[in-house]
């Protein structure tokens, strides 16, 4: 035990510069050095009761009653792109460890492509909102307190000081308070954007020329001097950057900045957003190239549980996650994918319409989750769910179990699951949202993708399949044989086939004991899948030792040759 260490192993404030690996704060036993802080050193520790990995900033003088309480309010804050407080103990403050960079040396390197900007641009000012709607500031928001990590952006500091990882910190006094507000929150966070966009410092009145409009508005108006003419909250932000990322001035910055410190995806990136921006915006008189990019994912040993947005921006998927699994999302227009809290073990994922939510199973249940905000909430019991469908009305049909294999319907917002005439699994809804394709493991001969319909016993045998069906915007079936899929014309309408199947994709990932492979088409255009085998070795490590599953191939402009 280190000389001046209490006798159950916690070190007392003044000897907290000697602390070595094996010694004890409360409950934290120290690892390692992370930094030196303002009042202390910052060190990398372990909670002995649940064994979570935490960073812990000491301080030479015990802290004060009021820092003690602004810390515990802060640990009231759950958001993912906030670093969580964990405990204010009589000389040390634990909170969440969080691995990564800094954005201020990220952007030492130069500017961002602008669907980065956007992204995390969006994630920050989700952040500010969630802090603000409790009454707390940062006050002091710069780029040397937002970190960059595997999952998005994470904003330390909250009143507290200095990130664990970044300049020298001051523990004596939190920050926020009467002259800090939200709107000056939402000034530091026009700043941020504005490097983030250009690579370089802002001024006090830094110059806009050569923004996009639209984004150049945004930061405008985050940057106006008086705080009465400023967005008046953190949620508005957010909402204008949201939308910017869906206007069609986006490829205007994105085609000025593709050289940056972009990697390769970064550039691929790109590459969609612009692609997917003109087939829904500008509608230019030539049909865009057919693209194909592959999307590499964390580990996986559930391939087919994948699904791309209806607007065609955001897949989510199933990859592995300390120690188990979970649905993870990337925007298309994006590099870094996020893991969702609240969906541990989710499976066969599924998108509301408007692309603002999803469904999906785990631990027995039907559970949706909204995109933005994280709720998760609970619908029904679902022992084995195999599939489910959400039409424009709000209406969700879904497979609670392999056996029986009834269909049932629930509303979106939560209610009696009401058992349909159809048997079979993973619906996908028709334009009209009234038919909805589904697949059957029915006796050889008979197996297939069939159409139901709501509030109607009728059925339809559409096609012999492989697994579940997907129907696309171009008004195609999209079907699996022997791992091909092969796409061919289908009348929504008369629910009738016609010409000849054309191959899309070889060596697609098919499950035959589920009836699915992992396939989704969305309204705006992009096709998405797997290609390899079911039983192909995957590695299940974490995410962060790099290990990759099956790629997600993302098609763009497809038209069948």
């Amino acid at each position: 035990m280190t000389d001046g260490a209490q006798p159950d192993g916690s070190a007392s404030g003044s000897t907290a510069a000697q602390l070595a690996p094996g010694d004890r704060l409360g409950p934290y036993e120290i690892e390692s050095v992370l930094g030196t802080g303002g009042q202390g050193p910052v060190f990398r520790g372990r909670d002995t009761r649940d064994g979570r990995a935490v960073a812990i900033k000491t301080s030479r003088e015990p802290i004060g009653d009021g820092f003690a309480r602004a810390a515990h309010a802060m640990a009231a804050l759950h958001h993912p792109h906030i670093c969580q407080i964990y405990e204010a103990g009589p000389t040390y403050l634990a909170m969440e460890l969080v691995e990564g960079e800094t954005l201020a040396a990220r952007i030492e390197r130069g500017a961002f492509a602008i669907g980065p900007v956007l992204q995390y641009g969006a994630q920050m000012a989700g952040a500010l909102a969630e802090a603000h709607s409790k009454g707390i500031t940062h006050g002091n928001l710069t780029p040397g307190k937002i970190m960059i990590t595997k999952a998005g952006v994470k904003i330390l500091g909250f009143g507290l000081g200095d990130a664990v990882t970044g300049p020298p910190a001051n523990l004596a006094e939190p920050r926020g308070g009467p002259s800090s507000d939200a709107r000056t929150d939402i000034y530091a966070l026009g700043r941020v954007l504005y490097e983030m966009a250009t690579g370089r410092r802002a001024a006090e009145q830094p110059m806009l020329d050569g923004l996009p409009e639209k984004f150049g508005h945004v930061v405008e108006r985050c940057l106006a001097k008086e705080p009465g003419s400023r967005w008046q909250s953190a949620a508005d932000v957010k909402a204008e950057l949201e939308w910017a990322g869906r206007s069609a001035s986006l490829p205007a910055l994105a085609s000025r900045q593709p050289q940056r410190a972009l990697w390769a995806w970064g550039l691929a990136a790109i590459v969609i957003s612009t692609l997917v921006l003109e087939t829904r915006f500008r509608q230019p008189p030539a049909a865009p190239p057919e693209m194909r990019l592959e999307m590499i994912t964390p580990a996986t040993s559930d391939p087919v549980s994948l699904a791309v947005s209806p607007d065609g921006l955001q897949v989510v998927f199933s990859a592995a996650y300390a120690g188990g699994s979970r649905l993870w999302l990337r925007p298309l227009g994006s590099g870094v994918a996020q893991p969702l809290a609240g969906t541990d073990n989710g499976r066969f994922p599924f998108w509301s319409r408007d692309s603002r939510s999803m469904g999906f199973f785990a631990d027995g249940q039907l559970k949706r989750i909204d995109v933005e905000s994280g709720a998760v909430q609970t619908l029904a019991r679902a022992e084995g769910g195999r599939g489910g469908a959400w039409n424009r009305d709000g209406t969700i049909v879904f497979q609670p179990s392999p056996e029986p294999s009834v269909l049932f319907r629930i509303p979106a917002s939560g209610g009696a699951a009401v058992p349909l005439p159809q048997k079979g699994r993973f619906p996908q809804f028709l334009p009209g949202g009234q038919r909805f394709l589904f697949y059957s493991l029915a006796t050889p001969g008979q197996q297939g993708i069939y159409v139901g319909q709501l509030d109607h016993p009728e059925t339809r045998r559409v096609i012999d399949s492989d697994g579940a069906g997907v129907y696309t915007s171009t008004g195609h079936l999209l079907f699996l044989r022997k791992g091909t899929l092969f796409a061919q014309p289908f009348d929504a309408p008369s629910l009738t086939l016609s010409g000849a199947p054309a191959a899309v994709a070889e060596q697609v990932v098919v499950d035959g004991s589920l009836g699915a492979g992992p396939l989704s088409a969305s309204q705006a255009g992009p096709i998405v899948y797997r290609a390899g085998t079911v039983d192909a070795p995957r590695s299940s490590g974490d995410p962060v030792t790099g290990a990759a599953g099956p790629p997600i191939t993302v098609i763009l402009n497809w038209r069948p040759k």
